[in-house]
This record gives C-alpha cells, structure tokens and sequence, in this order.
C-alpha cells in the first residue's frame, strides 16, 4: 500500500503534508518507515485523495514498463549476445575468486552442523547410518528372495527372439527396482524414526541415503540394458568387456551428480547458502566432465553399439555413429553452458533446468533410442532359417517397414513433449506472427503428413507380404 500513495525514492525527516499554491497535497514519506508510520499518513488521506494517487502511481508504472519494453525492441542481437556474455564473464571471474573460500565455507557448514547437534556424540550418528543401511539391504535383500522366480536365468546357449529377451531381463529389472525400493522406505524410515529429535543428522543420513539410492537405481538401468553376466540377454550389441565398462562409468557418473549435488543441497541446509563459494558450480562442471570422459573413452564401445549389425547399417546411420562421440561431447559443453548462462544471469526460471537436463539427456541418447524403437518393431516378425526365402525376404521389408512407422511415431511425439516441457504454446505463439488459422491449418497439415506416410508404409507391408 505505501508503494500506491508515495515516493518510495523520498527522502523525508518527518511526516507531513504540505499544501501548495493549486492545493495539491504532497505526501512526504516518515522517518523511519514503521507500520504506524504508514497507518497515520493513511488516515490524514481521504478515500478520494488516495484514488487520485493510486491511479497517478499506476500510470507512472505503466510509462516505466512500456519505457523499458521499447529499450529492449531497440536492441539488436548483438546488444543481447554482448549482454549474455558479460553476465556469464562477470559470472565466472567471480566464481574462481570465491573459489578459495571454499574450504572456509565448509568448515563453516560443519561447525553449524555441530553446533546444531549440541551434545549428541557422532557415535550415534555413524550407529543411526550403520542401522538404517542393514536394515535397508536387509528389507532389499527380502524381496529379491521374494521375486525369486522373476530372475530366471537363461538356459546355455538359449538363442531368444528380442521380445522374449526384453520380457525376461524386465523382469529381472522389476525385481531389482522393489528392491531398491524396499531398501528407501526402510532406510529412510529408521532414519526419520531414530532422528526425530535430530534435524541436522536427520538431514544428513537422507541426503546420503538418497544419494545411495539413485546411484543403485542408476546401475540397476544400466545392467538391464548390458546384461554384463548374460551376454544372451544382451539387449545391444556388445561384447562382455564393453559392458562392464559401460556399467562402471554409469555408476561413476551417477555417484558424482548424486552425491555431489547431495552435498551442495546439506551444506545450503547447513546455513552456507549456494551463492555464498558457488560450490554447485564445481560440481556441476565435475559432472559434465565426467559424462565427456565416459563418452570418450568409451567411444569405440559406443560406436559398436550404434551400429549394431553392419550390414544392415545405412549410410546415414554409419556417420552417426561414427561422430556421435564428438557430437555428445558437443551438446554436454553447450548444456554447461546454457546452464551457467542462466544461473549468471538469473533472468530464466530455474526451473528450466529440469527442461535443459531432459533435453539433453534424449539428444545424447537419441542413437540409442532410435536404436531400440527399431529393435522392438523388428521383434515383432519371428525370424526362422526354415522359412521360404521369399517370405524371409518379405518378413526383412516387414520390419523396415515397422521400423520407419515406429521412428516417425516416436519423433513426432517426442517434438511435442519436449515443445511441451519447454513450455513452448504453438498455436500462441503463431497467434502473435501468422495468424491462429495459419497455425492451425499448419499443424493439421503437419499431422496429416505424419498419417499418410505411416499408412503409405502400412500399405506396403501388406501389398509385399500378399505378393511373397
């Protein structure tokens, strides 16, 4: 209400109200600006003065918005980029100055942890964790028995279609994930139970504890997709070597993002606010790298795996799958920085970032994607040696026919999801260019494309399976 009926930029010694030569009442802030300062000036003022000043105030509001929109319609891209940069130089000088108080910061951070916990030894805290952790592998351990018959292992020598290799290592999957998570309800339990009167070791053991949890689910994910025992439940071509490596620097990479940022969020907690060394940024940047060093030095597994049966690669694919390491190793340094970008500049919402970390996560993992949409359209169609040639060979058009259907399928919806994440309104936006019927009528055509080609190639399957 002050900001409606006076001058926040006045500079008055005490409350009055002076009368000039039109009768214009001036109001003159108080010093200092208490609530019974601003209840008095309110009551001097009649209903009808303090309309005329609201409304004066409004329109000052609406000239200074509509001054800075017509500033920001003068600048050109260059201005914009010249901007950006100085955000994001200022940003980072001052991140490697803060750098050396790092240290300090978390020393800080652990004596308001100890001062918080007052007299409690750390006996107890290491026991709580000690408790919480058995009695977590204890209740995953349970129901891993439990789901037994889930983990059926493969016969010797067992030749499976993919859909059967994919239902059984799914299980498998399923078993390990009510594992994982019987392990974060026990666990989390204790912690909460044991705790109780203990906020700082409570929030301690389940920063930790949940930074266990995503790591395993993380190794769980990628077991299901490399099989590293089971080479015949393999879901992707790589040899045992490659799987295990790949798996190793999964976990590497999901331990560093999860504890890392874990303990950026406990020190935040622990009263060392983020801004304070920008410690998340180094551990952003540790993160970013190890995902390129996993990347690189896994890049000839990597390749191996795109490619998958050579002979059936086509041109297009092989050149993705010769450069996708350069490509995602690419992509991750223009992720940091568009992430640091916003954080200097503080002008996007942060929650963004969630939007940035999905998008990234499907460019880099497009290969694979489009990989797999291609293996379970292709597992649709047995493949047996004695079948006749021509329907071996009808079977093969069959599957590159599912195939190109199923990739347009998933390209389209997932243009539309991360439209959809980034909050991006088609039809609005066009509204404000083209015209909400133009939009329209471009998106049902758009549509209307993506139908006839997945029926023209329907129709084809057909026409070549009545003519084998």
């Amino acid at each position: 209400m002050l900001l409606l009926v006076a001058d926040t930029s006045a500079h008055a010694q005490t409350l009055e109200m002076v009368e000039g030569e039109e009768s214009e009442t001036v109001i003159v802030l108080p010093d200092p600006l208490t609530q019974e300062a601003i209840r008095d000036l309110l009551s001097q003022i009649d209903d009808q003065k303090v309309r005329e000043i609201l409304l004066q105030r409004l329109s000052e509001e609406a000239d200074r918005r509509a001054r800075e929109l017509a500033a920001l319609d003068q600048r050109d891209l260059d201005d914009i980029a010249e901007d950006y940069a100085m955000s994001l130089g200022a940003f980072v000088v001052t991140t490697i100055e803060v750098a050396p108080n790092i240290p300090s910061s978390i020393s800080k951070a652990m004596s308001n942890f100890a001062t918080e916990r007052g007299d409690r030894g750390y006996g107890v805290l290491f026991l709580a964790l000690i408790v919480s952790m058995a009695l977590g592998l204890a209740a995953g351990i349970l129901v891993r028995r439990a789901t037994k018959d889930w983990q059926r292992p493969a016969r010797e020598g067992w030749v499976s279609p993919f859909w059967s290799k994919l239902g059984v290592v799914s299980l498998q999957l399923a078993s390990q994930v009510l594992s994982i998570l019987a392990f974060a309800v026990v666990a989390l339990g204790i912690n909460l139970i044991w705790n109780e009167s203990a906020a700082a070791d409570q929030e301690t053991l389940r920063r930790f504890i949940t930074a266990c949890i995503w790591t395993w689910m993380a190794a769980a994910v990628a077991i299901f997709m490399l099989s590293p025992r089971k080479p015949e439940l393999r879901l992707c071509t790589a040899d045992d070597k490659m799987a295990h490596s790949l798996i190793r620097f999964a976990v590497i990479v999901a331990a560093v993002f999860n504890f890392g940022f874990g303990f950026v969020v406990w020190m935040n907690h622990m009263g060392v606010p983020y801004g304070e060394v920008r410690f998340g940024f180094w551990v952003n940047l540790a993160f970013h790298i190890a995902i390129a060093a996993a990347i690189w030095i896994n890049r000839n597994e990597i390749r191996t795996i795109l490619m998958g049966h050579i002979d059936q690669a086509h041109r297009v694919d092989r050149w993705f799958s010769k450069w996708w390491p350069q490509i995602s190793i690419g992509l991750l340094v223009l992720h940091l920085l568009v992430s640091v970008l916003i954080a200097s500049t503080g002008t996007v919402d942060r929650s963004l970032l969630t939007a940035m970390a999905l998008t990234l996560s499907i460019l880099i993992g497009l290969p694979l994607i489009d990989q797999s949409v291609r293996a379970l359209a292709r597992g649709l169609i047995s493949d047996r040696p004695d079948k006749d040639p021509a329907i071996q060979a009808a079977d093969e058009q069959t599957r590159i026919g599912l195939s190109r259907v199923c990739r347009v399928v998933v390209l389209t919806f997932g243009v539309f999801f991360l439209l959809h994440l980034w909050g991006f309104d088609i039809v609005t936006l066009a509204e404000e260019g083209i015209g909400a019927q133009f939009a329209r009528s471009v998106i049902d055509i758009f549509l209307i494309i993506v139908l006839t080609y997945g029926l023209w190639e329907l129709i084809r399957i057909v026409t070549n399976r009545q003519i084998a």
